[in-house]
């Protein structure tokens, strides 16, 4: 079973233990899966979903990007920047 990305951040709670220094992951779902998007994007905080199913990135700095499967095979692999304007500062939140 594979879930967004979107879902993975909100079912994922990364903790370390004592004395510990890799984390351990708390799964929520059994046969939860994790795949990392073949994007390369900084300083990201939110991932959200449009109404119409693209997947959108918000970052720190204000910038917004808009991810899309190009070739078909479930994962988003392109990252097009669609808001990078000096408006926002610090945003920690969309909807």
């Amino acid at each position: 079973m594979r879930f967004p990305i979107a879902a993975i951040l909100l079912c994922l709670s990364l903790s370390l233990a004592p004395g510990e220094t890799n984390p351990v992951v708390h799964m929520l779902v059994p046969g939860f899966t994790v795949q990392e998007l073949p994007v390369k994007l900084s300083y990201i905080n939110n991932l959200r979903f449009a109404p119409d199913g693209r997947l959108t990135a918000l970052g720190y700095d204000g910038r917004v990007h808009l991810l899309r499967d190009t070739d078909g095979d479930g994962l988003e692999d392109e990252a097009r920047l669609f808001w990078d304007k000096p408006t926002f500062h610090v945003p920690v939140g969309m909807a």
